[in-house]
């Protein structure tokens, strides 16, 4: 992975989560940062 693209996902709610596996399974992208208004789901 040269240059990932670095992708940060706003909500960890049920789509959030779905969008947190689509960036986890795509080689050429990053994870950086998961935001949530509660602090739980965020975790």
């Amino acid at each position: 992975m040269n240059n990932p693209v670095r992708i940060a996902v706003i909500g960890a709610g049920a789509m959030g989560r779905n969008h947190i596996r689509f960036v986890q399974e795509e080689p050429e992208a990053e994870l950086v940062a998961i935001a949530d208004a509660l602090r739980l789901p965020a975790r």
